[in-house]
């Protein structure tokens, strides 16, 4: 047994251990039934040497996987949606899963932008009350003619119709639809964006996967710093830092299919450019001065936001706040360099 832990592989009782300590109950039958449906990776029977017989041994990071499985059905029923979610925290599950979902997913876009197929038909009046009862039916038959006209890619209008107005910021969710749906609608192939799940390899899709995980990660970390500075006028930037928090598991196909159907739009150098861009210095001096106020005892009295936008703007108010600003620096260096080492933006 322990020579099997020392080439790496977790025994069925090391799983079941790991799953017991975490304070979920889980059987050999219950991990016999995920590795068949594709939720772990399937146990090989390894010797002990002559006559001392076989021991069941996983892959190494099935424990941790079991674990993180165990949270997700503790609120997901479906083993589907949990395959999916599992596989969107870096886990890996059967592609299969993945497809599934991501299938699913690209019918019922399908379905909106007229793509026929015997499936969509059957799945036509649910998706179009669910469109309704979200958008109301005046925008939803406006939606439906902007996404057929994008999708029909013969008219040569505008990306951006005039009949759909720009709405204020932060915009709600109806409105987000009514500006993202066009812009979708006008990458899906030909086939439909069911023809273009099935055509991409499964290695593509969990760049894609990996690369929108970053991506909101980035905008989450940029606009953290700003929210705080402006408070309540920052909406923008707190809509932006919460972003991860406001998608919900079951969204996730969704966000992974407009994710593939977005690099089908955005050339891959831009793509490239945004996720490699470094932290503008703005940023990073805001971050720094945030870490400071938070971690640095007695800073929240010094490093406040009103006196921050004053530094930022020039103003004559500035000159209030600096001189206490340096005498706490100075008086706190060793403080605020320890501090410093464990933020993700600010310089030392």
């Amino acid at each position: 047994m322990c020579a099997m832990a020392d080439d790496g592989y977790e025994t069925r009782d090391q799983v079941l251990a790991a799953s017991s300590d975490a304070g979920f109950a889980v059987t050999a039958e219950q991990l016999a039934r995920w590795h068949r449906a594709g939720l772990l990776a399937r146990p090989e029977q390894k010797s002990l040497g002559r006559g001392r017989g076989t021991v069941t041994v996983y892959p190494p990071g099935t424990a941790a996987q079991t674990v993180a499985l165990c949270g997700i059905r503790s609120r997901q029923r479906s083993l589907g949606r949990a395959a999916f979610e599992l596989w969107w925290e870096g886990f890996s599950v059967d592609p299969a899963q993945v497809r599934a979902a991501l299938v699913k997913a690209a019918m019922d876009l399908d379905t909106v932008i007229g793509v026929p197929s015997e499936a969509n038909k059957r799945s036509h009046g649910a998706v179009v009350g669910l469109l309704s009862r979200r958008l109301g039916r005046e925008r939803t038959e406006k939606l439906a003619a902007v996404l057929r006209d994008q999708a029909g890619r013969s008219t040569g209008k505008s990306l951006w119709p005039s009949e759909l107005d720009m709405p204020a910021m932060p915009p709600s969710v109806d409105e987000l639809l009514e500006i993202v749906l066009p812009l979708l609608a006008s990458a899906v192939p030909i086939g439909g964006a069911t023809a273009l799940v099935g055509e991409t390899m499964f290695d593509e899709i969990c760049v894609v996967r990996d690369d929108t995980k970053a991506m909101f990660q980035r905008l989450s970390s940029w606009a953290e710093p700003m929210a705080w500075l402006w408070g309540r006028k920052g909406a923008v930037f707190r809509l932006l830092a919460d972003m991860p928090k406001f998608i919900s598991p079951a969204e996730l196909p969704d966000l992974v299919l407009a994710a593939l159907l977005v690099r089908r739009v955005i050339p891959a150098e831009v793509l490239t450019i945004v996720l490699n861009s470094p932290t503008p210095q703005l940023l990073r001096e805001v971050a720094a001065m945030k870490t400071v106020y938070e971690e640095v005892p007695g800073a929240d009295s010094v490093f406040t936001p009103q006196a921050i936008r004053a530094l930022l703007r020039n103003k004559e108010a500035a000159r209030r706040y600096l001189p206490s600003m340096r005498a706490f620096v100075a008086q706190h260096e060793v403080e605020i360099n320890k501090v410093m080492q464990g933020s993700p933006l600010a310089d030392p």
